[in-house]
């Protein structure tokens, strides 16, 4: 869960994370479960954490769509490794990951 410990998440965001991956019983249904599930990814990574990622929800669900993947907490953990700023421009191949989109 250590992944997940860059991500910040507005409150009123929540419930459209939530819905998303609605599917997947692991993600946490409500706001203060998210916030244990943070807390606890972050006392696993502890200062390794690296710098604070806003969560936008749309762009996840975006992302997922794109790559064919159900929003679900294991998809929401690949996109954090993404979303890191040392992960933004890492090249891939002849490729180059400058967005949320890209290979896995």
């Amino acid at each position: 869960m250590r992944d997940l410990s860059c991500l910040v998440l507005e409150e009123r965001d929540f419930p459209v994370l939530a819905a998303a991956c609605g599917g997947d019983a692991s993600f946490p249904k409500r706001w203060h479960e998210w916030q244990e599930l943070i807390a606890l990814a972050r006392s696993q990574a502890g200062a390794d954490s690296g710098p604070a990622v806003a969560l936008d929800p749309h762009d996840f669900i975006a992302w997922c769509n794109q790559l064919d993947v159900l929003p679900c907490l294991a998809a929401l953990r690949a996109y954090a490794i993404l979303q890191r700023p040392e992960n933004r421009a890492r090249r891939y191949g002849k490729k180059l990951l400058c967005s949320g989109f890209g290979p896995l």
